[in-house]
């Protein structure tokens, strides 16, 4: 079984007010799902297209569901059905979804008279999109056809233009309590046992997805937890933190940095306020993380993004 056909316990709520939304025949034909790494946005927003696709849904106490044995729901599970459409970023590690692609999917939503009971696209990490993408995709959900949806996944909504973003129903997705994504990760993985369950949550902000994916990897999890070492050490001393391979730096191993950066800071930081303790020194850190994922996004050289990085944290003094 794929995440794309586990129910998350998280999801919950956002799927009650996504089923209400359909129930009034307000559901939006753009929808925005944000929230960090590690939640199952693309797993929802799969799910959702296996609803608006199936043939016979049926009602259940957490809303509708799609009944997993018409032919549409066949069809999905084969990743075979017409009326779907994935656009990601490709596995060859470049940047950017092909605007090709999205004008392509975008011109099949614009087709009439379709055998699918809808058509339904999904942009997994639209923040990969790019300028071009943005603008051929932002027709589709300003003159969306009647039985056309479109489903985003972001990470970081603001890198979205704003003309995108306030056309779409936003869904935001949250952590789980450190108990439910434990408890998660006790049925996926339970050959681990509970300490490295535990690590693998606090390395990645109670994200059980990538917990789940540092479970499976656990040279990752280590490599998550020198980071982590070296960020600390950084905040103690001011030296430069991130040690990757040279002189070849891979851009996804660099976004992948800066997305753990992001969250070690931001979680150094509740821990400073809740001591009372000044948390200026690591919400420097967090910003710098994320300007880092912005030049990585703006198709910066990653050892240069990187070595920018490392120059703004390293004038940073023990507070």
């Amino acid at each position: 079984m794929t995440t794309s056909d586990t129910t998350l316990p998280w999801h919950a709520a956002a799927w009650r007010e996504v089923c209400a939304s359909m129930n009034r025949g307000r559901l939006a034909h753009a929808l925005l799902l944000i929230g960090h790494a590690g939640l199952g946005k693309r797993a929802f927003a799969e799910r959702l297209a296996r609803l608006l696709l199936c043939e016979r849904p049926v009602a259940t106490a957490e809303g509708v569901e799609p009944c997993g044995h018409c032919g549409a729901c066949a069809a999905m599970r084969q990743r075979a059905h017409p009326g779907f459409r994935l656009l990601q970023r490709a596995a060859d590690g470049t940047r950017d979804i092909p605007v090709d692609a999205v004008r392509d999917a975008c011109a099949y939503l614009a087709l009439t008279g379709a055998a699918a009971r809808a058509k339904v696209l999904v942009v997994d990490r639209a923040d990969d999109l790019n300028a071009n993408g943005f603008n051929a995709l932002l027709k589709s959900v300003e003159e969306p056809s009647g039985d056309a949806y479109i489903v985003l996944t972001s990470e970081t909504s603001d890198l979205l233009p704003a003309t995108l973003r306030s056309r779409c129903q936003t869904l935001r997705f949250h952590a789980p309590s450190g108990s439910e994504a434990l408890a998660y990760l006790a049925q996926a993985m339970p050959e681990s046992n509970e300490r490295v369950r535990l690590q693998a949550l606090e390395e990645t902000l109670d994200a059980p997805l990538l917990a789940q994916r540092l479970l499976s990897d656990l040279p990752h999890l280590e490599r998550y937890a020198q980071w982590s070492e070296q960020l600390q050490n950084l905040l103690a001393g001011g030296r430069a933190a991130v040690e990757v391979p040279s002189p070849g730096v891979d851009r996804e191993l660099v976004a992948d940095y800066a997305r753990h950066a992001s969250v070690w800071a931001w979680r150094a930081s509740r821990h400073a306020l809740a001591t009372q303790r000044s948390a200026a020194a690591t919400i420097r850190i967090a910003h710098e993380a994320d300007r880092l994922a912005r030049h990585l996004h703006a198709n910066a050289q990653p050892r240069l993004a990187l070595d920018s990085f490392m120059i703004a944290c390293g004038a940073l003094k023990a507070r």
